[in-house]
Order: structure tokens, then C-alpha cells, then sequence
């Protein structure tokens, strides 16, 4: 632009656009007001269009840019001096914060085999749980079984004791002194009559 003017973008339009751009930059730059409200009129020119005061403008601008360009080459090297001197530092520090990582990770890992450890152990009771209340379940089954069978045995007794009782006495042999009472207690009758048919 500064070489051929408007003409080094094909179009006035075009131009424009850039000599903004070009005068937004230089007001970061710090330029004077007087430069910004110089420097578009004198860029759009052609350079057979320019006079003496255009390349006052031009030197200017470019003495603007140069100098710009001066200070950030300078700012760039004062910054490579300072990583210079903070390299071990840096280095260090990095070094720091890889062993912190380091222990950060082992620890997370300790952490999740802890935790899958706690979760085992819970497993493990809510197993050992399930298994005493199945126990227990089966104990009372059992329990019930062995109250129902233990009345029916009781009952079973009962009538084998009456049967074995009601067998005994009709098996039983009647004594002789009975026989003798119940002979005795038939004859009497016969007795009784006999006496009566001889009295006159």
C-alpha cells in the first residue's frame, strides 16, 4: 500500500478496508492524532499522486511501525532472557508437580481398591445376612416339623396305652375266690326253692 497506494488491492472498496485496519493498529501503537487523520488520505494515493508532506506522513507512519517493531524484538529477547534464567525453575517445578501427580494417582488408586474392598465387604455380609435369616427360616420349619410330629406321637401313645389297657382285661383269668362267690350267688336261688317245696 505504502509502494503503490489504493491500486495494491484491486478496488477503492477494498483499499478502504485495509487503511482501517492499518489506522486501528496504529492507534494501539500509541500514534499521534494528527498522523491517524493524515495516513488514510496520503495510503489511498498513488505514489506519482504524493508530495512532500504525503512522504512526511509515509516517514511517520513507517517511524510508528519501526519503532513498534523495536520494542516488542526488545520485549521478545528481555523474555527469552527471563526463560532463560527461570529455566531450572521451571524445571523444577515441573519435576515437583510430576511427583505430586504421581502421588496423586497412587493415592487415587489406593482410594478405588479401598472402596471396591469396603463394597466386597459389604457384599459379603449382606450375603452372610441372607444366609443366617435362611438358616433361621429353615430351623423354624424344622422346629414346627418336630412340635407336629411330637403331638401326633404323644396322641399315638394315648390310644396304644387305651388299647393295650382294654386288651389286658378282657384277657384277664377271673381268681377262684370270684368263681366261687359268683357259684355260690347261683346256687342260691335253687337252694332257697328246694326248702320251700318240702316244708308241709
Amino acid at each position: 500500500m505504502v509502494e503503490k497506494g489504493a491500486a495494491a488491492f484491486g478496488s477503492e472498496k477494498e483499499a478502504k478496508k485495509n487503511v482501517e485496519k492499518l489506522g486501528k493498529e496504529l492507534t494501539k501503537l500509541g500514534a499521534e492524532p494528527a498522523l491517524l487523520a493524515a495516513a488514510p488520505p496520503v495510503l489511498m494515493k498513488a505514489p506519482e499522486e504524493r508530495q512532500g508532506f504525503d512522504s512526511h506522513v509515509l516517514e511517520s507512519m513507517q517511524g510508528c511501525l519501526t519503532q513498534r517493531l523495536e520494542d516488542l524484538a526488545k520485549s521478545l529477547e528481555e523474555n527469552a532472557q527471563k526463560a532463560t534464567v527461570l529455566a531450572p525453575d521451571v524445571a523444577s517445578k515441573k519435576e515437583a508437580i510430576e511427583k505430586a501427580t504421581a502421588a496423586r494417582d497412587a493415592a487415587q488408586s489406593e482410594f478405588e481398591v479401598a472402596e471396591n474392598t469396603v463394597e466386597e465387604k459389604q457384599v459379603n455380609v449382606a450375603t452372610a445376612k441372607s444366609t443366617v435369616e435362611a438358616t433361621n427360616l429353615a430351623l423354624e420349619t424344622k422346629r414346627a416339623t418336630i412340635t407336629s410330629t411330637l403331638t401326633e406321637v404323644e396322641a399315638f401313645t394315648e390310644v396304644i396305652q387305651a388299647y393295650e389297657f382294654l386288651a389286658a382285661r378282657s384277657s384277664k383269668a377271673p381268681e377262684p375266690e370270684e368263681v366261687a362267690t359268683e357259684t355260690a350267688e347261683a346256687a342260691a336261688p335253687e337252694t332257697e326253692a328246694t326248702q320251700a317245696e318240702e316244708q308241709p
